[in-house]
């Protein structure tokens, strides 16, 4: 798969970044509208259709229902299922996630495996090895730099794709005027929304994790093949955890047909 580049230009702003003028900043989102069209034209995938009375992240619960009935879901299988409160990543929502790539990973193997799609965006040291194992990397998009304009660029990938995860460079919460922008794209796109170091108000979801040990290399020799990771989560109306979690590869090598990723810049 041809990589698609798209390089900023203009002047430095005062904190050293780049100001994108509006002709590259058009550029950069028709490249991505462009990208995406061409991951729902491999799927072929079929429109869902909107449930009412969702929860999304400015909506109040009464504390009555259940986790099923507030949120339409990117459905998780097997232990991470068990573990996260409301059975899957909810859609047009933002939730948060500590920053653990052996879960992330996990994640997006599993969720890829189901034929869904996956925009990564901020996030170009994340290791996919495992990915390359037991999902499908041909589902994934990655954005390693969405410049200063980084809500824009989450705004139209939450239009195409199922999940969207953004890794902030550095831990923050975002205000409730800093937040409102993306809410809004979110809600009006579809996707689930996973944001590692930076917050929003009230997310939707939470999932805590640590890894608290390795399996399969002794003193010198073999490799990481299972990773042990303690995950708890809470949402508006159910807490989960803290469960005792195995990823890791579910083969002894990564295959040398994976296909590479896209990546949009």
């Amino acid at each position: 798969m041809a990589q698609t580049g798209i390089r900023a230009q203009g002047g430095r702003l005062q904190d050293g970044s780049v100001a994108v003028p509006a002709d590259v900043r058009a550029e950069r989102v028709a490249s991505l509208r462009n990208r995406i069209a061409g991951l729902e034209s491999a799927a072929n995938l079929t429109p869902v259709q909107q449930k009412p009375r969702l929860l999304s992240n400015d909506s109040v619960s009464d504390g009555n229902e259940s986790s099923a009935d507030l949120y339409r879901v990117v459905e998780l299988s097997g232990q991470l299922a068990g573990v996260i409160s409301t059975g899957g990543l909810p859609k047009n929502s933002v939730s948060h996630c500590s920053d653990c790539p052996a879960l992330v990973s996990e994640l997006i193997a599993q969720i890829s495996a189901q034929g869904k799609t996956i925009a990564i965006v901020n996030w170009s040291e994340l290791s996919l090895a495992q990915v390359a194992e037991s999902g499908d990397l041909s589902k994934i998009i990655t954005v390693p730099n969405p410049g200063r304009e980084w809500i824009t660029v989450l705004g139209v990938l939450a239009e195409g794709v199922d999940v969207l995860i953004y890794r902030s460079p550095r831990t923050q919460t975002l205000s409730p005027t800093q937040a409102r922008p993306l809410l809004a794209k979110v809600r009006k796109g579809g996707a689930a929304v996973l944001t590692v170091g930076v917050q929003v108000p009230s997310p939707a979801l939470t999932i805590n994790a640590q890894v608290t040990g390795f399996s399969g290399i002794g003193c010198g020799t073999g490799r990481i093949r299972n990773t042990e990771i303690a995950v708890s989560s809470y949402s508006k109306t159910h807490r989960n955890g803290p469960v005792m979690l195995t990823c890791g590869a579910r083969s002894s090598a990564v295959p040398s047909s994976a296909e590479p990723l896209q990546a949009v810049q």
